[in-house]
This record gives structure tokens, sequence and C-alpha cells, in this order.
């Protein structure tokens, strides 16, 4: 269990860990803060940067915004860790220091899990993937229809004792982004902590724990803009081998030509 200050009834809290992201990161704040749903609380972690993050961070003069600054990395689950007993919301949301939020994230949601008093989370869909100048590399389509089949899987895990190695291998696991799930906080509470010996598969684990208890119900409205570039971990991965690979012939960048690969439509 995690203990939480008082929950402010109608707060919408966003967690942000982030490390070395000076590129990306007042893209991602201004995202957040620009939400026409209001009532929120950010709260942005920097796990050890040693770049002008924190400094790009600390630039924006939000009373909404809190601020957490580890000497030390710990990694993605840590930092997530260190806030979670700040978290005041009635909603929760994870969110990566590199994607954009919609205009209406937090409140297309919020909308759902208001009127669908059952449920203990909801996940919307992805606007496109982008990169580094927010251009866009594919569509949303072909990825949203992808994550609608796969989504129909989770109804499974709560059926599921074990965890399922197979589960976290690129490609094969049936759960949708992280950044896109907004939390009651009740079920955080029964989740509990991120697992801090993931790396770099936290998000697909605690979605698996999240999902064992309750399905995920899945919307159709765009909510994020998931960005690809050569330091986040899909591209880490995978986007190597691809960049080595890629014919030199071909004009375009290998971001895009992970994406191409990955998402054949």
């Amino acid at each position: 269990m995690i203990c939480h200050p008082k929950q402010i009834r109608g707060l919408a809290t966003v967690i942000v860990p982030f490390f070395n992201r000076e590129d990306f990161l007042a893209r991602t704040i201004t995202s957040i803060l620009d939400q026409d749903y209001s009532k929120l609380q950010l709260i942005l972690v920097d796990d050890g940067s040693r770049d002008l993050s924190y400094s790009i961070a600390r630039s924006f003069s939000d009373p909404r915004i809190q601020y957490i600054r580890l000497t030390k990395r710990q990694g993605k689950s840590a930092a997530i860790n260190r806030a979670l007993p700040l978290a005041r919301g009635e909603w929760i949301n994870f969110f990566d220091s590199d994607d954009l939020m919609t205009f209406n994230s937090l409140s297309v949601r919020i909308n759902f899990l208001r009127r669908n008093s059952k449920s203990l989370s909801v996940m919307g869909c992805i606007k496109d993937l982008i990169g580094d100048s927010d251009q866009t590399l594919l569509p949303a389509h072909p990825l949203n229809q992808y994550l609608k089949s796969a989504l129909h899987i989770t109804k499974r895990l709560t059926k599921i004792g074990p965890l399922i190695p197979e589960f976290f291998a690129f490609g094969t696991c049936p759960l949708g982004p992280l950044n896109a799930t907004l939390f009651r906080k009740k079920i955080i509470d029964r989740v509990g902590a991120f697992n801090e010996c993931f790396p770099p598969w936290e998000d697909r684990e605690y979605l698996v724990r999240a999902a064992i208890r309750q399905p995920i119900p899945f919307i159709d409205k765009p909510v994020l803009s998931y960005r690809v570039h050569n330091h986040n971990a899909s591209f880490k991965m995978i986007g190597g081998k691809l960049r080595k690979n890629r014919p030199k012939t071909q004009n375009v960048s290998p971001e895009q030509h992970f994406v191409n690969l990955i998402f054949k439509h």
C-alpha cells in the first residue's frame, strides 16, 4: 500500500520522471499545463540529470508544479516511487518526459471515469508517432488498430496468476502505453509501487499488475503524441540495429526507418 496525503476531489495528478531531457522537456511540460482540464498537480522528478533539464523544469513558475530532485540517477521506477507519496489527485497519470499530451487528454479520460464509476482506469489512443521536431512519423490508424486488438487480451489477465515473461518481449505485450492510461487513486493504492528491478519493462509490468485486478477499458480518443528518437527505450533496443541495416540510398531518418519497419501497413 502507498501512503498518500489526503486526496483532493476532482484533482488530476500527472507524474513525469526525467533524465537528461533538455531537448524535449519544455514541450512536454507545456502540453500538460495547457490542458483544458486545469485542476491538476504536476510532479516533476529529476532522476539525477547532468544536462539543463532541471533548470528547464524550474523555469516554469506555475503553482500546480511540485519538484523532486535526486542527486544520483536511480532509474525511472525509483523516480516515480519517490513522487507517489506526494500525489493528491483523485486520478493519476504517469507520463514520459519526451511525449506530448493532446489538449484534452485528461478531460476525455476523466469524463469516461465519471460516467463509468466501476472502472478503475482507462486508456486512450495515440494521436501519432512524432520525431524530434514534432513531425508525424506515423498517423494514428495502424497503431491504434493494434491497441484495440491487443487490449481485448487484457480481459484474460484477471484469470492469470504469475506474470507471463512473453508479455515483456517487444511487440508481444497485449497492452498499450502506460502514458495513455489514467488510473483512479484507489487502484494505484492496490497495485502499489513500481518494480525497480524491471527496466526497461517497468511500464508493461505495472500495466499487467493493474489489468490483473481489472481489465483496462480503451476509448477511441487521442490522448498523446508518442515521440520516437534515438534516446528512448524502444529505439535503443531495436533502432541501433535498424540504423546499421538501413540502406544507404534510403532517404529517410533512422527514426522513420524504425517506425516503417515496426508498423508495416
